[in-house]
């Protein structure tokens, strides 16, 4: 129950590990390249083949709605999927030939992530608000 954010304590280290993550994907990777979306477009990564500008929205979607769910910790499971994705794309297609050194943050973001999507919301969320942490 504890793991849930049935305490105080483990309610407020999942409020802290959601806004930490998700507070800053949004505002170091999601935000910037919705701002210079045009400019990054046509340079973007095509991991997947669906062509660049999809390429970019969908990390977008991922890093700024996505994101934005799970900071408020709301639909936390579904929003978090995105963002896995997105992280195990960087993590062993764009970047899965380079060094671990080179992969830390992608590792790091996505550790956390699988974090949030283990353990649920928490208390102090919109879902738990509504009774669905």
């Amino acid at each position: 129950m504890a793991a849930k954010g049935g305490n105080t304590a483990s309610a407020l280290g999942l409020l802290t590990l959601r806004i930490g993550a998700a507070g800053m994907l949004i505002v170091g990777h999601g935000w910037p390249k919705l701002q210079h979306f045009s400019e990054r477009a046509h340079k973007f990564a095509d991991p997947l083949h669906v062509g660049t500008q999809n390429s970019l929205a969908m990390a977008v979607f991922a890093e700024l709605v996505c994101a934005t769910f799970v900071l408020f910790g709301y639909l936390t499971r579904f929003a978090v999927v995105p963002i896995l994705v997105l992280f195990g794309v960087i993590i062993f297609v764009v970047s899965g030939g380079e060094p671990l050194a080179d992969r830390d943050l992608a590792i790091v973001y996505a550790t956390a992530f699988v974090s949030i999507a283990l353990l649920g919301p928490g208390r102090f969320s919109v879902d738990g608000a509504r009774g669905r942490a």
